[in-house]
């Protein structure tokens, strides 16, 4: 047996303290962490007070080990060749939002790589600069907003965690990129079978622009770190097609990525799985197939091309 891909789909590796789609008072996270019992104690991490220190030490925070233990937790993971990790974008995700599915930081400058690759009439020189955001193999897929991979960086992985770290969730973020994962964003809100209204502006006078919008520039305004040609197998041969590698960091995925110009019914956790436990929640998540179909087919492709 070979450790192949190590995937996950839209899971709170931060545990939902403080990271709750609609911000908690941490006397509420108690009520409700206590509520759900032994999950919700784990996933609220009840044993941290709310300043970051701990009521018996970090030994007793099952989700603070999960990310900064390495001897017990990342080393293991670091035995698989690659690690995916799906995350819904943009406020669609009720029971596990944007941060910590896809454990950012607005405290984390840890680079994130995104590939893009440029149209037709930007590499001809045309006026319209635009990207298109794809996977690594040029696929285009609505839903896709961005692949972010972060780098293994062994020194940061397994150094000895600081106990006394102020900001556990930054470390925590920090230690999981540490590992070297591909972070995939998702925009299921059309896919949502429910309607959706805008959210008011209070900018007068400006052009209004949708989240997406928003991200699309932010990356069409930061230089390529690097540009290689790749096949269609991903690998890197020939004249082929042209990626361009952008870096942002951790905090600015959290900046673009958790916020949304629109009001949407946030089901999007059981519409990215395609959650089809009885008929009624089949027909109702069946517009998310696509998303898993992207996973499964990613998955294959990986194993066949080793």
């Amino acid at each position: 047996l070979h450790y192949h891909t190590f995937a996950t789909t839209a899971t709170p590796h931060l545990g939902v303290a403080k990271n709750t789609f609609v911000p908690l008072p941490r006397f509420a996270e108690h009520v409700i962490g206590r509520t759900l019992l032994s999950t919700g104690k784990d996933l609220f991490r009840l044993d941290h007070y709310s300043d970051g220190s701990s009521k018996r030490g970090n030994a007793n925070d099952l989700i603070y080990q999960m990310s900064t233990d390495y001897e017990t937790f990342l080393k293991p993971l670091s035995l698989f060749q690659k690690r995916v990790a799906y995350i819904n974008a943009f406020r669609t995700d009720f029971q596990v939002p944007t941060a910590t599915a896809a454990f950012l930081s607005r405290e984390s400058a840890y680079p994130h790589y995104i590939q893009t690759i440029p149209t037709h009439s930007a590499m001809e020189g045309g006026k319209e600069d635009e990207r298109i955001e794809q996977n690594a193999k040029g696929q285009n897929h609505p839903f896709l907003v961005a692949v972010a991979t972060t780098k293994t960086n062994h020194a940061i992985l397994s150094s000895k965690t600081n106990e006394d770290e102020k900001s556990h969730t930054h470390h925590m973020s920090t230690k999981l990129d540490s590992l070297g994962w591909d972070k995939v964003f998702v925009d299921v809100r059309e896919y949502i079978p429910m309607p959706s209204i805008a959210r008011p502006s209070f900018s007068f006078g400006k052009k209004k622009i949708s989240s997406r919008q928003k991200w699309e520039e932010f990356i069409d305004s930061i230089s390529p770190s690097d540009t290689v040609d790749t096949s269609a197998d991903g690998s890197v041969r020939g004249d082929t097609t042209t990626v361009e590698e952008k870096v942002v960091t951790s905090k600015d995925l959290e900046k673009y990525m958790t916020g949304s110009d629109r009001i949407s019914i946030p089901v999007g956790h059981q519409v990215m799985v395609a959650n089809s436990k009885n008929e009624k929640y089949k027909k109702f998540t069946e517009n998310g197939k696509p998303v898993m179909n992207h996973l499964a087919h990613e998955l294959v492709m990986g194993l066949l091309s080793k």
